[in-house]
């Protein structure tokens, strides 16, 4: 409305100054050469008047130039001339801001012309202002500590407006998965301000932020992490106009939020370790059927890149003592390089259904573009060989990834059943272009029946596979086919087709169009080979219409569809639509609703007619400890239910709900957790719960206890005789209970190749430099350690690109303990404002040996002052002379310098402790052309008098001049 009402007023005004210039009394005519101007930032803005005289004799004017408030004319404002008739004249105007003027305001400038007193005519000059912006943001650090171990800070935010206009700004305040809640002043919780600065006015905006706890399971007490886990966190700060909320944004940062620890641990000992979980659970406590299980795995990741990880479990299903259960029933060892591997121990193999399982060794190894895997296995061990396997596969992958072949192959001998078999699988997949995927394998098996009689039974096999996939524009296309002949073993008897096409229309809305068939007609044989069963067993034939709607965090999509199905003897006809809805709500809620409605059919028994059934499946994820899910069937779903349905022509229904729910309490180290389902049939009237609820408590020494009970609950009615006229109802309830109790270790492998660093800071009253009794710790001292060389687990050097940082305690002390050793720059900052300087002179630590590092803070005092320029009378430097980061240095007695860089205005702060000092400032910076009056300048500084000013006076050498007179 406003922007409406100064378009009007300009019109407006134009008009009334184009009739005043074209019809003025007398035949005078008075105009502005420009109507309208456009100001811009800065300088004088020019126009002129132009007055004609068409009245047939001379006349003497008077010319009055009015400039708008805020305005000034240069000249004179007032003119008289004379006009000859018939002639005209131009006066130049020429306004300058003699105020400040705001963007985006209309200014008028007036021009009249008087004869005898009685004006005769007038002329505007609309003048509008280009708005400018110009903001600055200004944060008061570029990253933010949390002191004390508190979950909470404070930040403060400047915000200038150097612009020429009024600002209407929104300041969104966003945490990445809601990790920190935002809140102003008060401590009022928010995430978006608004504010209006005019222009030149500034303010400071003063927030505070917390931590949001979210607890994710048992890594939180992991001892073979860190022990206390550096924690950043980022704050996103987007200012935009408030106008136009989802405008540009006029400026935008992240604020990097760090809680650090007083103690912090690189490695779990000072030397290599293999980490260790052993864990023991009892289950089935107090009763008959009492079994234990004791697990021991662990993982370690060497030099960033080699893996090795290892798993070895037993059960003890008796109280009879065993030594071979010591033995273990499944044992594993993996190591992994990015060139080879190597496993031991209970290995499965396989590839598209073909495999091979049992006790033995794998291994692989990659040369250039090609890999060789290969492996032996024995079941159930090698001492007991009942069958025996291996297996081998090659691998070639193209320089440009675009080719990639494989070759599988198995063996097989198992003695239990007198069978022998061989798999071989080829494949390949081609990347035909940046949308267009190829995939192709074949297969071959040979098993033989009966290898120890006189008539063995020989039986081939043979598949494929084929695959595509691709896009054009906004087209998506798949098709897959997979081909089994009736003893192929990975997929005997199969034959599946399928497809679908796909499209991406405007706003988010894609469609897919699917069909596929499959059918499966395998022939089973005996363990002598001889045949049990042939022919067809199963047949489906679907096709499918989707289409969905995706926008923001949800998707909503419906699809309709025709089934054909046939399980052994039971021919099934189904024609369906489905809905779907999916949405995200902030950080953990998930809310997805699926419902199909079919029309199905048997075939085979028309007398059933045509009958309706329908699925409800919904799922709620309230957050990531709390999940819910429930479905519901109306009428058959399963084959077996479409069997029943025939022969009782009872409408089958079911509801099916589980969930689970995890609580943290007692400062967060007890976890409650309980998960269940319940499924109950109409048929029968069958009931079925089951619940486990389980307490854990975690220990900061690495221990973990844990209690659960297993409650099911059953129930349902059963017939005595085959016409139903009896029944009876059957119900049991069973509940089992146990422990489990799990420990965290650190083997040792190495001699000692980590060290300890541990800082003291402390206000050190005697002057020392060593911390004595009654000396009080300082609390809040940021200290980083930043590598320049470290020596890696094989003693070699390695150049490390993170750096370890703590914040001293209440005491004083900050510890990093067990990081590798080499050289180390130290940095030490003061988080917290004090009346004390850093004294001890340290900014570089060999760390080959744990050692205590003293951080001697003594009084301090402060040097400020300015650096002053005279320049010559014919002085070179005709726009000034810099005299910004220009470095002023305080050197004490014992050589030990303290320094700071000037700013743009010369000035300098220099933060030293209490003594005698001598400043100076580097004249080199000046050349030739300058001297300093006086250097190195004494400055004392106590505990009474801890303040001084000096000001450093440089003159400019005068320059002399060859003047040549002509």
């Amino acid at each position: 409305m406003k922007k409406q009402v100064t378009i009007f007023l300009i019109f407006l005004i134009g008009l009334m100054g184009f009739t005043s210039g074209l019809h003025a009394q007398g035949g005078i005519q008075v105009g502005f050469a420009s109507k309208s101007s456009v100001f811009k930032s800065a300088g004088v803005l020019n126009n002129m008047v132009q007055i004609k005289n068409e009245t047939g004799k001379l006349y003497r004017f008077q010319v009055q130039v009015l400039a708008p408030v805020g305005w000034k004319i240069v000249g004179s404002p007032e003119r008289s001339i004379s006009i000859a008739a018939g002639d005209s004249i131009y006066l130049p105007v020429n306004i300058i801001p003699n105020a400040a003027i705001r963007g985006g305001d209309v200014y008028i400038c007036n021009a009249k012309v008087f004869t005898d007193d009685f004006m005769i005519g007038s002329d505007n000059w609309v003048i509008s202002v280009d708005k400018i912006s110009d903001l600055k943001i200004i944060p008061d650090n570029n990253r933010f500590w949390f002191h004390d171990g508190r979950d909470s800070t404070s930040f403060k935010l400047s915000v200038f407006n150097y612009g020429n206009a009024e600002e209407n700004l929104l300041l969104d305040l966003s945490s990445l998965r809601k990790q920190l809640s935002v809140y102003d002043e008060n401590w009022t919780k928010t995430n978006a301000v608004q504010l209006s600065l005019n222009p030149g006015e500034d303010t400071t905006l003063v927030y505070h932020v917390a931590i949001n706890r979210q607890f994710t399971g048992e890594q939180e007490y992991d001892v073979l992490q860190l022990k206390d886990n550096i924690e950043n966190y980022s704050l996103r700060l987007k200012v935009v106009n408030s106008d136009y909320k989802n405008g540009p944004a006029m400026w935008k940062n992240n604020l990097i939020f760090t809680k650090t620890p007083s103690e912090y641990k690189e490695n779990l000992t000072a030397s290599v370790t293999l980490p260790l979980s052993l864990q023991m659970d009892v289950y089935n406590l107090l009763q008959s059927s009492t079994y234990m299980s004791l697990q021991a795995s662990g993982n370690k990741t060497f030099n960033g890149v080699n893996e090795l990880t290892y798993f070895y479990q037993t059960n003890f299903n008796t109280n009879v003592f065993n030594a071979d259960a010591l033995l273990g029933n499944y044992a594993f060892v993996g190591y992994y390089t990015p060139q080879y591997f190597g496993e031991l121990g209970n290995i499965v193999i396989t590839r598209e259904g073909a495999s091979v399982s049992g006790k033995g060794v794998r291994g692989g190894y990659t040369f250039g573009n090609h890999e060789l895997t290969a492996g032996i296995l024995a079941n159930p061990s090698v001492a007991d060989i009942r069958s025996w396997g291996t297996s081998a596969e090659y691998k070639f992958n193209s320089e440009n990834k675009r080719l990639r072949t494989s070759a599988f192959g198995l063996f097989e001998d198992n003695y239990d059943v007198n069978q022998r078999n061989i798999t071989a699988i080829p494949a390949l997949s081609y990347r035909i272009s940046n949308d267009h995927f190829l995939k192709l394998s074949g297969g071959y098996n040979a098993r033989t029946y009966g290898i120890d009689t006189g008539s063995p039974v020989l039986k081939h096999g043979y598949g494929m596979r084929l695959g595509y996939s691709g896009r054009l524009n906004d087209f998506t296309f798949s098709a897959a086919s997979r081909y089994g002949s009736p003893t192929y073993e990975p997929s005997p008897g199969s034959f599946q087709l399928s497809g679908n096409v796909g499209y991406f229309h405007p706003g988010n809305l894609q469609s897919r169009l699917l069909l596929s068939h499959y059918s499966s007609s395998p022939d089973i044989y005996g363990n002598s080979g001889v045949l049990i069963q042939s022919g067809l067993r199963a047949r489906s034939n679907q096709i499918e219409y989707k289409i969905s709607k995706s926008r923001n965090a949800g998707v909503l999509s419906g699809s309709t569809y025709f089934r054909h199905r046939l399980y052994r003897d039971l021919l099934m006809q189904h024609e369906g639509v489905g809905l779907g809805y999916y949405h995200r709500h902030g950080v953990g809620m998930r809310v997805s609703a699926n419902v199909n409605m079919d029309m199905n059919q048997l075939p085979d028994l028309p007398e059933m007619g045509t009958f309706f059934s329908s699925r409800l499946k919904t799922s709620f994820r309230f957050s990531e400890h709390s999940l819910l899910n429930l479905r519901y069937h109306y009428g058959p779903f399963y084959y077996y239910e479409f069997s029943e349905f025939a022969e009782t022509n009872e409408n089958p229904q079911s509801i099916f709900i589980n969930g689970y729910y995890d609580q943290w309490f007692g400062q967060n180290r007890w976890l409650g957790r309980i998960n269940g389902n319940y499924n109950y049939r109409l048929q029968k009237d069958h009931h079925i719960l089951n619940s486990r609820p389980e307490v854990f408590y975690f220990t900061k020494s690495g221990l973990r206890f844990n209690v659960y009970a297993n409650l099911s609950y059953l129930r349902k009615t059963y017939y005595l005789d085959t016409e139903g006229l009896q029944s009876g109802t059957t119900s049991s309830f069973h509940m089992e209970t146990g422990f489990g109790i799990k420990k965290d270790f650190g083997l040792p492998v190495s001699s000692r190749r980590y060290f300890d660093a541990h800082f003291e800071a402390f206000d050190d009253v005697n002057g020392n430099g060593v911390r004595d009794r009654g000396e009080n710790g300082i609390q809040n001292i940021l200290v980083r350690m930043i590598p320049e060389q470290v020596l890696d687990e094989a003693g070699e050097e390695s150049i490390s690109t993170g750096y370890y940082h703590i914040l001293t305690n209440k005491k004083g002390n900050g510890m990093v303990d067990n990081i590798p050793a080499g050289r180390y720059a130290i940095v030490v900052e003061a988080l917290e404002k004090q009346n004390s300087i850093l004294a001890t002179d340290i900014e570089q630590l060999e760390l080959f040996s744990d050692k205590t590092i003293p951080l001697a803070f003594a009084s301090g005092g402060i040097v400020t002052g300015s650096i002053s320029i005279e320049q010559a009378r014919f002085s070179q430097f005709s726009s000034g002379v810099n005299v910004a980061n220009i470095r002023v240095s305080a050197r004490d007695h014992s050589g030990r310098e303290y320094s700071a860089l000037t700013n743009e205005n010369g000035t300098f702060e220099i933060y030293v402790p209490v003594g005698d000092y001598m400043v100076s400032i580097n004249q080199q910076v000046f050349g030739k052309s300058f001297v300093v009056m006086q250097n190195n300048k004494p400055v004392q500084l106590t505990n009474t008098n801890n303040k001084a000013f000096i000001n450093f006076y440089v003159k400019e050498v005068e320059r002399k001049l060859n003047i040549k007179r002509f």
